[in-house]
């Protein structure tokens, strides 16, 4: 049995040749802009010019979320896209590659979002991201010509951790205008950036880290260069707030008149107001805010097809070359009251009987199990065909994998 943490740990360290994973998180939660020290000689692993070529290669459809940026603009994709209708008559927008390809030896940044859904390695970083920090992560690749910049100087609405992969690329850094920014600020207030903080050249194998809301000038050194950006979508205390007046809408004194402005009330009325939201937050803290979040999170399923026959699931269920996870994209809370216990998953509420908490347990918080540690946790409070019954529907739910130790 691995603990999922600890699976996690090392993960980032190895795709991020970082020494201390700790010291690594504490720097992302200190809120200013910093190297990351690590012995980064080969993050190029990640991803090579060979995997770039093959996936746009195999990119057709316009959806999987390549765009093009010269000078500080987006190009419009119709540049490099056309209209296909398929036999039935549906239309479709494709990537048209001799495109793409021209557009970026004419100076333009080919830029990839999400890529961790197209390359294992990275997607195994994102995991780990996800939960070590509790936060949704995202990874988008760059590739640069020589001496051109797609994006003009800028801030981001969410964190990011700058890896640099191949080539060089210099980064300017400026202080921010706007104390915790937040997405609406781009539109309607985006500020200017403020002194200038830092300079330097990335060489691969480096990582920047660059908490939302700093300005930040990304420029081409002379060479083919390529770097992922990972987006840390932090939530805000606006987020949680919002979430809280969901629950105050049936209490009496949210649908009470507002006092007019000649009323002997409005002291009477703004204490009960306050009240209520002291009474709701000692109720509903963040806790309770990230507890409801897993029940609505977009979930990162992997649902393994060779396991959808039940019979196929029963047979191997007990052979001792077969193990189980418990697949969650955060931490998951076991929760339980006399009768039941519980968890969030997939944007659903798992329950079972309160004898299944102690095998729950085990598979939350292992990384890998086999049958045989599940009896071992279950200490005799369910027979055989229950144990069996609970990971069988977990697994048929998809939230449950089953792999060959074998491979």
């Amino acid at each position: 049995m691995l603990d999922k943490r600890f699976m996690a740990e090392a993960s980032l360290k190895s795709l991020l040749e970082i020494d201390d994973v700790d010291c690594f998180l504490d720097k992302l939660g200190d809120n200013k802009p910093c190297l990351i020290p690590n012995d980064g000689s080969s993050l190029g692993r990640l991803i090579s010019y060979d995997d770039v070529a093959q996936l746009l290669k195999n990119s057709r459809h316009c959806n999987p979320g390549v765009r093009l940026a010269k000078n500080g603009n987006i190009i419009p994709h119709e540049e490099y896209t056309y209209s296909y209708s398929n036999f039935q008559g549906e239309a479709a927008e494709l990537l048209c590659h001799k495109a793409i390809y021209d557009c970026f030896l004419d100076g333009a940044t080919i830029i990839y979002d999400n890529i961790e859904e197209r390359l294992e390695k990275l997607l195994k970083l994102i995991q780990s991201m996800e939960y070590l920090l509790e936060e949704y992560c995202s990874a988008h690749l760059y590739v640069s010509k020589e001496e051109e910049s797609g994006l003009d100087i800028h801030w981001d609405d969410h964190d990011v951790l700058v890896l640099q992969i191949h080539g060089q690329k210099k980064w300017t850094l400026y202080e921010k205008d706007i104390k915790y920014p937040v997405r609406s600020d781009r539109l309607r207030n985006p500020g200017m950036p403020g002194a200038e903080i830092w300079s330097g050249v990335l060489d691969p194998g480096n990582i920047l880290y660059l908490p939302r809301g700093y300005w930040h000038l990304p420029e081409a050194t002379g060479e083919i260069c390529c770097h992922i950006s990972i987006a840390i979508d932090r939530k805000i205390g606006k987020q949680y707030i919002h979430w809280l007046m969901n629950h105050l809408s049936d209490e009496l004194i949210s649908r009470v008149d507002v006092p007019s402005s000649s009323s002997e009330n409005h002291h009477l009325f703004t204490s009960k107001i306050s009240q209520m939201l002291n009474e709701a937050v000692k109720k509903n803290g963040t806790k309770e805010y990230r507890n409801a979040l897993m029940l609505h999170s977009r979930p990162r399923q992997f649902y393994d097809f060779v396991m959808l026959g039940a019979l196929e699931v029963e047979k191997i269920i007990e052979e001792e070359h077969y193990y189980f996870n418990l697949e969650s994209r955060f931490p998951l809370n076991i929760e339980s009251d006399d009768h039941q216990v519980w968890f969030y998953q997939c944007s659903k509420k798992f329950s079972y009987p309160i004898y299944a908490k102690g095998l729950l347990v085990l598979l939350v918080e292992s990384a890998w199990v086999d049958f045989s540690d599940i009896q071992k946790a279950n200490q005799g409070k369910c027979t055989r065909e229950e144990i069996k019954s609970l990971m069988i529907g977990l697994i048929h739910e998809g939230v449950a994998r089953v792999q060959n130790k074998q491979g």
